[in-house]
């Protein structure tokens, strides 16, 4: 339905809660998950991922009727 922007957030990362929780561990290298937190976000997004770099503007829906009619139809 839409392209996601590489350094957008991964799709299955638990929504707007689970993806600040990613964050924080992904800031964090003390953190005990933080590197295979890494190892399994870079895997998703086939490379280095860098969320500071994220621009939703760059995000563009190819059907943003269909996309709405699926989500509140």
């Amino acid at each position: 339905m839409y392209r996601r922007e590489r350094n957008g957030p991964p799709g299955d990362c638990g929504g707007p809660h689970g993806y600040a929780g990613l964050l924080e561990v992904l800031f964090d290298p003390d953190d005990p998950e933080h590197e295979d937190t890494v190892a399994w976000v870079d895997s998703i997004k086939g490379g280095t991922f860098h969320p500071e770099e994220f621009d939703p503007a760059k995000v563009k829906f190819v059907s943003p009727a269909r996309r709405f009619k699926k989500c509140f139809e």
